[in-house]
């Protein structure tokens, strides 16, 4: 996942193995650090992610994935792993 953030305003993607493609993110952060983003194929919105951003100890974004309908909830861990560049 690569991700921007310019105030409080995310843009980004994520390569999806199964379909050999990235799928465009685009949503927003609050002062408390809870996000929304939105997965997007071409305009349509596909999915969202919601959750919450922890940057003690590394950044660390947790929460829930959803499709449109909301029929499948999962739930997400995505992590900064420490970069060693002795």
């Amino acid at each position: 996942m690569f991700l921007t953030k310019t105030k409080n305003e995310l843009k980004g993607y994520y390569y999806y193995d199964k379909y050999k493609k990235n799928i465009n993110l685009n949503g927003f952060i609050d002062e408390s650090m809870h996000f929304t983003l939105n997965e997007y194929n071409n305009s349509e919105i596909i999915g969202t992610f919601q959750g919450e951003l922890n940057i003690v100890g590394g950044e660390l974004f947790s929460g829930t994935w959803s499709n449109t309908d909301r029929s499948k909830i999962l739930d997400f861990l995505i992590y900064e792993p420490d970069i060693d560049n002795s």
